[in-house]
């Protein structure tokens, strides 16, 4: 997601605040930027520290997580992430999954937040857990709504998958893909901004 005014970001987070401390337009020889943001805004990674007392940080992070073969997936229903259409794409041991919903028919990240955004259930996420994939991304702000978002981080993260969150995969058709995630080298954080990209495989 680019770090723009307008995106938006979760209930009660921060709001992502930009300001320059130094401008050409007042005088100053050079422009320099200020942010002010949560961890978790726009395209960002949790580490499990996020939702799991005592978990690994993203100082734990490692390249192989997030960085290498990854599988993109669709699902077809437009209210919630079902156990039966993860399970049709018998997810292994170790992938990296991104997936794709009606989240990314349009490109959210221009709009105010939408409480009906399509997300695991908490059955998806514990079904999610138990195949141990790598990592799992999602084409919107969180994994989880504003109702099941705690159980639903609890299953993922405490299965030591690593999360990311805010992709938009408009343009993006299901398959196998190269991906290069790389986050923010924050020492020992809940979660970070990311820079996400892929290309096929």
């Amino acid at each position: 997601m680019p770090l723009g005014a307008g995106l938006p970001t979760w209930p009660g987070d921060p709001l992502l605040a930009i300001s320059h401390f130094g401008s050409y337009d007042r005088g100053h020889i050079f422009q320099a930027t200020q942010l002010s943001l949560s961890a978790h805004t726009g395209t960002h990674m949790d580490s499990m520290r996020h939702f799991v007392r005592g978990g690994r940080t993203m100082s734990d992070w490692q390249p192989a997580d997030t960085v290498g073969t990854a599988r993109v997936i669709e699902i077809a229903h437009d209210e919630a992430i079902p156990v039966e259409e993860l399970a049709a794409h018998d997810l292994q041991a170790g992938e990296r999954v991104l997936i794709r919903t009606r989240n990314s028919r349009q490109p959210w990240f221009t709009r105010p937040f939408d409480e009906r955004f399509v997300c695991f259930t908490v059955d998806s996420a514990a079904y999610l857990a138990s195949r141990k994939v790598r990592a799992v991304g999602i084409d919107y702000l969180s994994v989880g709504n504003t109702t099941n978002g705690v159980a639903v981080h609890n299953h993922i993260l405490g299965a030591g998958i690593w999360i990311i969150e805010g992709l938009y995969l408009h343009d993006v058709p299901p398959g196998r893909y190269e991906m290069l995630c790389l986050p923010v080298h924050l020492a020992d954080a809940d979660g970070v901004p990311c820079r996400a990209l892929i290309r096929p495989a």
